[in-house]
């Protein structure tokens, strides 16, 4: 369905040499490698497959290279597509190329191999298994962890709702709010690239009404996260609930791509 979706205007970016190689990095690492550890984890991917394929080659393994082959032709496919038709190169399509690119390093690992070079590869493989394992729950859970400064702004009284203008920081508020803070999302007529269907936001329960239908409400945190993938009317619409609404800026946070913001919205209509 993604794939489809690039016709309709998907976030691809043209291919480049780097766009090419981090379907391998990213197939094989995930979340789980960190800034600091991005470039060795890079290297340790690059130098297994291309170990893999060369000696898939040199040997003339008939098996191993159609390993290789059917582990790479997804990847060179979607590359001539998208050189000779728009971007289409993204990693979530190539997932299944994870699993032949594993048993094509296993073989180049042990095959024509002595017991001492077996066991040289498990000391070294193991170590790097926990090091990904634990690097994972510890880089998901820093980016997880993102909305919890943002709550920590939110001073939320009885009769208070926490208004979102997008179905991205209510995914995040939800896990980490109490339960008794009524929470919505504006509707609206455009979407983001990205965005939640509508049966996904009927199916998770999402309570969608303009703020004005919301009932019985004193005051309204106005939670808005924007990213490059943020339509444009989704920026007019909270605008116009900032001019028609007394409101005080709780959070004004812009960085080159993203803009995080928590409004205190008043309502003269409830006493």
């Amino acid at each position: 369905a993604q794939m489809r979706a690039v016709d309709d205007g998907y976030w691809l970016q043209p291919i480049t040499l780097g766009a090419v190689l981090y379907q391998f990095y990213f197939l094989a690492w995930g979340f789980s490698s960190t800034a600091t550890a991005q470039i060795h984890a890079a290297l340790i991917v690059f130098g297994v497959v291309g170990f893999a394929i060369v000696k898939a080659a040199r040997e003339r393994h008939g098996r191993a290279m159609m390993l290789a082959a059917a582990a790479l032709a997804p990847w060179a496919l979607a590359i001539i597509i998208s050189l000779a038709w728009k971007p289409m190169l993204l990693f979530r399509g190539l997932v299944p190329s994870a699993g032949l690119l594993s048993l094509l390093v296993a073989w180049s690992l042990t095959y024509d191999t002595n017991r001492l070079s077996r066991w040289a590869m498990t000391f070294i493989a193991v170590p790097v298994l926990m090091a990904s394992l634990v690097s994972y729950y510890v880089h998901i859970s820093d980016q997880k962890g993102g909305a919890l400064p943002v709550i920590a702004i939110i001073e939320w009284q009885p009769g208070d709702v926490v208004y979102h203008i997008n179905d991205g920081s209510l995914m995040s508020f939800r896990w980490y709010t109490p339960p008794e803070w009524p929470q919505y999302v504006m509707p609206g007529d455009w979407r983001n690239l990205g965005a939640l269907s509508a049966e996904t936001r009927s199916a998770m329960a999402f309570n969608i009404a303009p703020l004005s239908d919301v009932p019985s409400w004193h005051r309204a945190w106005l939670i808005y996260s924007a990213s490059p993938t943020t339509a444009l009317a989704e920026d007019a619409a909270m605008k116009r609930l900032l001019a028609q609404y007394p409101h005080v800026t709780a959070m004004d946070a812009v960085s080159d791509v993203t803009h995080q913001a928590v409004y205190l919205l008043w309502n003269d209509q409830v006493p």
